[in-house]
């Protein structure tokens, strides 16, 4: 596993006005999907998010996605942003397997 954790929250509402009001509480919405599972409605503090990402690998980051006590290896897919402000508005995890070689781009 990586060194890199992330906890988040499960259950979150689906919609635009729960979502408004996650981040207005400086939470992201975000889904984890892959490798066969069912894909679940979390959210992550802002701030956890923004210290997980900022090593050297950056959006490349393996990290291990704690999700009511189950560990996910994930990575972010794609991470929407504020068009004016470009605040974090939505994140896309998607879980690997960590035997598997993966393709990502690197800026």
């Amino acid at each position: 596993m990586s060194e890199t954790i992330l906890v988040a929250q499960s259950g979150r509402p689906i919609g635009s006005a729960h979502s408004r009001r996650l981040r207005s509480e400086d939470s992201i919405p975000a889904v984890v999907y892959g490798l066969g599972m069912e894909p679940i409605s979390i959210s992550v503090a802002r701030r956890d998010l923004r210290q997980a990402l900022s090593g050297p690998a950056g959006m490349n980051t393996i990290l291990d996605l704690s999700v009511d006590g189950t560990v996910y290896p994930a990575i972010v897919k794609d991470m929407q942003r504020h068009p004016v402000r470009r605040n974090v508005a939505h994140v896309d995890f998607i879980q690997i397997d960590l035997e598997a070689q993966i393709t990502v781009s690197v800026p």
